[in-house]
């Protein structure tokens, strides 16, 4: 039966009970990560965009412990690859060890049918079965055997484990983080690679003869796939937030990955997205809503193109946040702040140290490029030092909205409400205020060229402003005080004012430079095939004086209402607004903070009249003023 009877007999039991033992250990190895990889899914598939909005930590399944959002997914895709590896390394060596059984059978074994009876005698698990088929000489139930084993091997030690790191990829995408993104990426890479050079070498026809004869899986498929989900990970599966995401943009990215953003259902939901999706989501902590604390604060985070259509967002924290392209529309955002980390921040003594004293931090300051705030309720929000170029905020309700130092070129604000609102030090070149009511607001030291300002300014005050080629076009100013300002070649046309006090404005005719930055601000305001637009610029005759603006408005300063009358009738106006119920107590803090705090206020005069109106017991808008708003009000800024 052997070759040689005496000595090959012990050889090969050695190598037959060492093959055991090793199929014996890998074989509950395999358990082990089967079940890793399962409870893995489940703590993977278990995560929220709620849960990545509020950075909230993960709970892993059956242990009860909490771990850090951030942490988990940094930490948890390389304990898997390392893991991974070193069971790729363990079944290296079991097929080490089986060809080395196969090559002494082989050797001592001359009939096939005792060589079957020796892999016979071999441990039974799928693990062995995988690799010990001589071919051409397995019965019809072994053959069923392998390929189920080679399946099971195939897809729990190849498959599933490079798809869970895609997974996790996936399900961490919306969160925006440009540097965890790379690890996970690094991660499918690697894996793959190691994948890709240990599993295939594996994957050997074992024969009668000698040698390996040829593959039972062929090794270009692996490369392929490695190949195809690499590419799928790094120039598909991006977020906004990545600097490679414009770069690689593409049809893939945006049918797999952004299919609800170009949706405005209630219910936008997409199997993968890169940007959280959150409409109509209740994010904030009621209790809090009586305190003076924030409801949600998430300062400093990507949210580049997230969805919050609809959703309760009352007295949120997005200090320093990324909302470039979000969707706020129909949000509920009274008292969100919207400003900036370490510059100016909630308390409005804060905003206004900010703009006294020249500071516009940029750096830390939320950014709001083409966000859409349409029909959101944002009574009292603060946008100080916001960058907010292009933002919609159409048909929104911001009674009270504070835009110190602001930078809002191009934002539309068409039938806004932004009664007793705060625009001060603001650059809002190229805006759109037609139809918004700014009753009682106060813009100062603001840059508004080229912008559409035909609105309500019914006891507004307007002061040093750069209102060069503005359109002033069916605005109603009546009781309200403009001065100081920049008004050469304005455009006016059923312009409505009433007891309007009118100072010191300025025509200096344009010079070259202005003449070119204004141009380009109206083209870019309306495109550039705009013809109405470039009609207006035409008429305009930008770069010289306009002697009808000229005209208009030195006419209203000669016609300028008398100061004591004035004064007597704007206060009398600002108090019946601030004492209105309908949006108490917004109207009447904001006046209080944004008006009858500055000593040099018109409304400002009588301050023991204004106190005594605000005080009466009929004045219900300004029942909910805080200790805080009237001592405000009694000690002004300056006073």
């Amino acid at each position: 039966m052997f070759m040689n009877d005496q000595a090959q007999p012990l050889d090969l039991t050695s190598v037959e009970r060492a093959l055991n033992e090793a199929s014996s250990k890998i074989n509950a190895l395999w358990i082990s990560f089967c079940l890793l990889l399962a409870y893995y899914a489940i703590s993977i598939g278990s995560v929220t965009h709620r849960q990545l909005f509020f950075n909230s930590p993960i709970q892993l399944p059956a242990l009860s412990v909490n771990l850090p959002l951030v942490g988990f997914f940094i930490v948890s895709p390389i304990l898997l690859l390392l893991f991974h590896v070193y069971v790729l390394a363990q079944y290296a060596a079991l097929f080490r060890k089986a060809l080395l059984f196969n090559k002494a059978i082989v050797t001592c074994v001359r009939i096939a049918s005792d060589r079957r009876l020796f892999w016979r005698r071999t441990d039974s698990s799928m693990q062995l079965f995988a690799f010990t088929s001589l071919k051409g000489e397995c019965e019809h139930g072994d053959r069923t055997i392998i390929a189920v084993s080679r399946t099971a091997m195939l897809v729990t030690i190849v498959i599933a484990p490079s798809l869970l790191l895609v997974l996790t990829h996936l399900v961490f995408l919306p969160y925006q983080s440009e540097w965890v993104s790379w690890v996970h990426r690094g991660t499918i890479v690697l894996d793959l690679l190691l994948v890709m050079s240990l599993w295939p070498a594996q994957c050997v026809e074992l024969s009668s003869a000698n040698e390996p004869d040829g593959y039972w899986l062929p090794r270009w498929p692996f490369a392929l796939v490695a190949f195809l989900v690499s590419m799928f990970s790094i120039g598909v599966a991006v977020s906004p937030a990545e600097a490679i995401y414009f770069a690689t943009k593409n049809k893939l990215t945006e049918d797999i990955f952004e299919r609800s953003q170009r949706t405005h259902s209630d219910v936008a939901w997409h199997v993968f997205s890169n940007r959280l999706l959150l409409q109509n989501e209740v994010l904030i902590d009621k209790s809090k809503l009586s305190q003076t604390e924030n409801t949600v604060s998430v300062n400093g985070r990507n949210f580049l193109y997230i969805q919050l259509r609809g959703a309760d967002l009352r007295r949120a924290d997005f200090r320093g946040s990324d909302l470039s392209h979000a969707d706020f529309s129909y949000a509920r955002l009274s008292d969100a702040n919207f400003s900036c980390i370490g510059g100016a921040s909630a308390d409005f003594e804060s905003v206004l140290r900010a703009t006294v004293q020249s500071q516009s931090p940029k750096a830390g300051c939320t950014r709001l490029q083409f966000a859409d705030f349409a029909y959101a309720q944002m009574q009292g929000a603060t946008f100080a030092g916001s960058i907010a170029d292009g933002a919609t905020f159409r048909i929104g309700n911001l009674t009270g909205a504070r835009f110190a130092a602001a930078t809002l070129n191009f934002a539309d604000f068409t039938f806004a409400q932004l009664t007793a609102a705060f625009f001060e030090k603001v650059e809002a070149k190229g805006a759109t205020f037609s139809g918004a009511e700014l009753h009682g607001a106060r813009l100062g030291y603001s840059d508004f060229r080229g912008s559409e300002l035909s609105a309500n300014f019914n006891g507004a005050i307007l002061y040093a402003l750069d209102a060069q080629v503005a359109d002033f076009r069916k605005a109603n100013f009546s009781l309200a005080t403009v001065g100081v300002s920049e008004m050469a070649n304005t455009v006016f046309g059923n312009t409505f004012m009433n007891k309007t006090s009118v100072k010191a404005l300025r025509f200096a005719p344009l010079k070259d430079d202005d003449v070119k930055t204004i141009d380009a601000v109206l083209q870019k305001a309306a495109g550039v095939d705009d013809e109405s637009r470039s009609k207006r610029r035409r008429q305009n005759n930008v770069g010289q004086l306009n002697q009808e603006s000229f005209a208009f408005w030195t006419a209203g300063e000669r016609q300028s209402y008398g100061e004591p009358r004035y004064n007597a009738d704007l206060l009398q106006f600002l108090v019946e607004l601030a004492c209105r119920s309908k949006e108490s107590p917004y109207v009447a803090r904001a006046l209080v903070h944004h008006r009858f705090s500055y000593p040099n206020d018109p409304a400002r005069a009588d301050r023991a009249a204004l106190s005594a109106l605000l005080r009466n017991e009929k004045c219900a808008g300004a029942k909910e003023l805080s200790s805080d708003d009237w001592r405000a009000l009694e000690n002004p800024l300056g006073g």
